[in-house]
């Protein structure tokens, strides 16, 4: 590895002054200026490919289990719990990167863009929900259960995806709301340092309250909405803060050993109420058994083990990005 990257010496003789951590938070507020970008050798940014390749392995690898109850209590299903708890945030995170660096809302205007960009995501669900419709519900039997009725459809397509026909697809009802409001932010920051400033200080202190107190409904992929919107939002920060915390391969190996030590430490107590009580769920707030406190707390805990896995992967991305002679995430990423 330390071939492949180019490591030396002086690479881990580098160290995080609280100067750099300083001129990267007060870079953060001057103006809206994407400070984030890594410079790549080529057209496609590397690290980007390589980041989509890390989440699409872990959504296929999430996903590779077997529908009967005979996995749960086995290693497997705590392998899969594990996935859950980060790999689709990854992809928001990606998402609140690339929004910041992009210029299309720029050239065409957002009312375009935005348009494009519901038509984009909305347009291919419509279509697969409509053509899985009938096969689902007559083949039936399995982990979505499907009723025939127009009532029905409309109820699980537009106001609850997440028990519709693809149930999987709710992380488009999710990605574009985060995505079009974001969107708005991003079409007039760069024109007003207060919408940017406001922006940003409003939209992560809203992110950051709903992911520790989720918004406890399926209705209009509310709840997912909770969980992700942070990550959306850290995604963007990154984006316009100075790389002091990634710029070097040796900052790149602490990230990753940092984020794997607090994983460690942090995951059970982030589990905890999960193995107290079978029948916790976050969705269920007014359970008896279970107070809005325990909840805030494990979400918050979870929050944490979510935010250090994507960090790990997002240090991963760069150093792969930086092996020139892999180029199987060019291939896999879209």
């Amino acid at each position: 590895i330390t071939e492949h990257l180019n490591i030396s010496r002086s690479d881990f003789t580098l160290a995080w002054s609280s100067k750099s951590i300083c001129e990267m938070l007060t870079t953060l507020f001057s103006e809206f200026k994407p400070k984030g970008l890594i410079k790549s050798d080529s057209k496609r940014l590397r690290y980007i490919d390589a980041a989509y390749f890390i989440g699409v392995f872990l959504v296929v690898l999430g996903h590779a289990h077997p529908l009967t109850d005979a996995w749960y209590n086995t290693w497997l299903k705590h392998m899969n719990a594990f996935i859950y708890s980060f790999h689709m945030h990854l992809y928001f995170f990606i998402a609140g990167y690339l929004l910041v660096h992009s210029k299309s809302i720029d050239k065409i205007g957002y009312k375009k863009w935005a348009i494009n960009k519901i038509l984009k995501f909305g347009v291919p669900y419509l279509i697969l929900t409509v053509v899985a419709y009938l096969p689902k519900f007559l083949i039936g039997g399995t982990s979505d259960v499907v009723e025939f009725s127009f009532s029905y459809f409309i109820r699980t397509t537009f106001l609850e995806p997440r028990i519709g026909v693809w149930g999987h697809f709710w992380f488009i009802t999710a990605y574009l709301p985060i995505d079009l409001i974001w969107g708005l932010w991003r079409a007039y920051a760069p024109k007003n340092k207060w919408v940017y400033r406001l922006g940003i200080v409003l939209g992560f202190i809203i992110s950051l309250a709903i992911a520790i107190f989720p918004i406890s409904t399926n209705i209009l992929t509310l709840y997912d909405i909770s969980e992700v919107a942070i990550f959306y939002c850290v995604g963007i920060l990154v984006a316009l803060a100075k790389p002091y915390l990634w710029n070097s391969k040796y900052k790149l190996i602490l990230g990753m050993i940092i984020s794997a030590v607090g994983v460690y430490f942090l995951y059970p107590f982030g589990n905890y109420m999960n193995y107290k009580s079978k029948s916790f769920t976050l969705l269920n707030v007014f359970n008896s058994k279970v107070s809005n406190f325990d909840i805030a707390n494990t979400t918050f805990y979870n929050l944490l083990v979510s935010l250090l896995l994507v960090w790990f992967c997002w240090c991963l991305a760069n150093l792969i990005g930086r092996i020139k002679s892999f180029t199987l995430p060019e291939k896999v990423s879209p």
